[in-house]
């Protein structure tokens, strides 16, 4: 798994076939997503709760992961 940083908008986790996508923006993932579909097969899961065996628990109120 490693961690790829753009301008501060997304943070991709990318391991073989499986991403994790974090965002802070709707609409630049929403394009994100959109731009990815052309050349991949996309499955938006919405909320995950797992990764890779890690179990992702979201803080909503402390904005954290």
């Amino acid at each position: 798994m490693s961690p790829s940083y753009g301008n501060g908008d997304f943070i991709i986790l990318l391991y073989v076939d499986d991403m994790l996508i974090v965002r802070h923006d709707k609409f630049k993932f929403d394009k994100l997503k959109e731009e990815l579909s052309k050349s991949f097969a996309v499955k938006d899961l919405v909320s995950v709760t797992q990764i890779l065996g890690i179990e992702i628990s979201p803080d909503r109120k402390a904005r954290k992961l």
